[in-house]
């Protein structure tokens, strides 16, 4: 698996179109799809044994920072430990598609 195909999954799973998960958008669902990628493709190596992607090379994809990357996966470890609920639903539906 590559990046692009994993934003591809991500995009799918979370119903927000590839653009505007690479984009500038802030709305809610844009923005926990961008993190969700960042995520997954930073944890990707230890899921599927895929090399481990850089904070730096997620980034280069969606247009981000290494910086914007790490500040994204922090945001998913907190939302998956306080297990919020709405977030939770929607990482399950990518977990789904990335396991089938």
């Amino acid at each position: 698996m590559n990046l692009s195909t994993l934003l591809t999954l991500i995009s799918q799973a979370t119903e927000v179109p590839e653009e505007q998960i690479i984009g500038n958008s802030r709305k809610a669902n844009v923005c926990a799809a961008r993190h969700i990628y960042c995520y997954v493709a930073r944890k990707t190596d230890t899921v599927f044994g895929n090399q481990k992607w850089t904070l730096e090379e997620i980034g280069t994809t969606i247009n981000r920072n290494h910086a914007t990357v790490r500040e994204a996966c922090i945001v998913v470890a907190n939302m998956l430990h306080t297990r919020n609920a709405p977030f939770l639903n929607t990482f399950d539906k990518v977990l789904k598609i990335l396991t089938s």
